[in-house]
């Protein structure tokens, strides 16, 4: 069995330990928070927001570019047909993460029929005229990027609430102006 080159190999190592972090730290969040807008110290999508944008993007943008490349300048790489599929789909936070387990896969078998000199290979796309290994590094930062309000979800949300309740509490004992009685959030 012939050796992977190095530049290859590492590219999926970080690929699967990224999409690997991405879906632990998914089931992180408690299954009646994933489908909730989160506090907006976490940004202004939910647990399956997320998830469905990774698959989404697993499979509309990035799978597409490496498959045709270095053939990808017409494939967009950001488009409003991910918003129409979100507010049409019905899928579970566990389905979609199923789907990026899947896609994930093909993605890492592209990469591995790539050999080094294609990684480098540049061809122009939505994001200018880049590298393979660009468009998947790209990929790695933002599954990371991802990964990270994920996390801070999971470990700082119930924390802020209380800080939220207790600074509500501390305004509306001083008598401050701009109390406002505090929302029941889940």
């Amino acid at each position: 069995m012939p050796t992977m080159p190095e530049p290859v190999l590492r590219i999926q190592e970080r690929l699967t330990f990224a999409v690997e972090e991405l879906i632990w730290a998914a089931q992180q969040i408690p299954t009646g928070r994933q489908h909730v807008i989160p506090l907006p110290v976490f940004g202004e999508w939910s647990v399956a927001r997320i998830v469905f944008h990774i698959s989404w993007y697993d499979a509309n943008v990035i799978l597409p570019i490496a498959s045709a490349w270095p053939n990808s300048a017409d494939i967009p790489s950001d488009t409003a047909d991910e918003t129409q599929a979100w507010e049409a789909s019905q899928q579970s936070v566990m389905a979609l993460i199923d789907t990026i387990q899947a896609d994930h896969q093909q993605i890492i078998a592209v990469v591995r029929e790539r050999s080094p000199e294609q990684l480098q290979t540049m061809a122009q796309t939505s994001w200018g005229e880049v590298t393979l290994s660009w468009v998947l590094h790209h990929l790695y930062q933002t599954l990371l990027e991802h990964t990270n309000t994920l996390l801070s979800m999971g470990l700082y949300w119930d924390q802020y609430l209380a800080m939220q309740k207790q600074i509500r509490s501390e305004q509306r004992d001083k008598n401050e102006p701009g109390w406002t009685p505090p929302q029941e959030t889940t």
